[in-house]
């Protein structure tokens, strides 16, 4: 492991209990993703910064995170990351030192550390949704939750499809075809089924 800085040390030792092996096991893992990260404190917690931040640990009372600054931009297979408070974060959360999957968190560590290397700016704005699509989101749980794990760009092309729209039935139409997609994980152009919903919407 590169250097230690003191101030996490010292981060790390003034944590929850519950915490501290998982911060341990958190600090490992992104190490792994790259020998060159350095260590500092920002916003209060452990940041790991090559050209500029690319993730911290925080350990709060009842869980704590990984926060990548550009998660919404991170390959996620494993669908470990949840929205966070901007656009472009994303967070893995938890309450136990057996929930931590290393691999997987320095995975994300490396794509991470890729999108920082190659100088790519997180969004600074989410797509707003249109609010048709809002409106059928709120009555779905498990539907908005899949929308705010979709990349910007795939919010974006859900919004526009619905948006384009010229009859009120047929942007109601693809409202709830946007909702049965979102809760078999299709996106937009995701298999033949999905293209060619898409273009009988268009024709509507």
């Amino acid at each position: 492991m590169p250097d230690r800085n003191p101030r996490v040390d010292a981060y790390l030792e003034k944590a929850p209990e519950y915490a501290r092996p998982i911060l341990k096991k958190l600090r490992a893992a992104i190490h792994a993703a790259d020998k060159q990260l350095t260590e500092d404190i920002k916003w209060g917690s452990p940041a790991f910064v090559k050209k500029g931040t690319v993730c911290s640990i925080v350990a709060f009372k009842k869980h704590t995170a990984v926060w990548f600054h550009k998660g919404s931009l991170l390959d996620d297979p494993d669908k470990l990351l949840r929205a966070g408070n901007t656009a472009a974060m994303r967070a893995v959360h938890f309450t136990d030192e057996k929930e931590v999957r290393a691999k997987a968190v320095t995975a994300l560590v490396k794509n991470a550390v890729a999108l920082d290397d190659a100088g790519v700016k997180a969004p600074k704005k989410a797509p707003r949704a249109p609010k048709e699509l809002t409106a059928a989101l709120g009555k779905n749980a498990k539907a908005k939750e899949a929308f705010s794990l979709l990349a910007p760009s795939h919010k974006r092309n859900f919004g526009n499809w619905i948006a384009t729209a010229k009859r009120p039935e047929t942007k109601q139409r693809r409202v709830q075809e946007t909702v049965s997609m979102l809760l078999r994980g299709e996106k937009i152009g995701d298999g033949q089924r999905t293209k060619k919903t898409s273009k009988k919407a268009r024709a509507r």
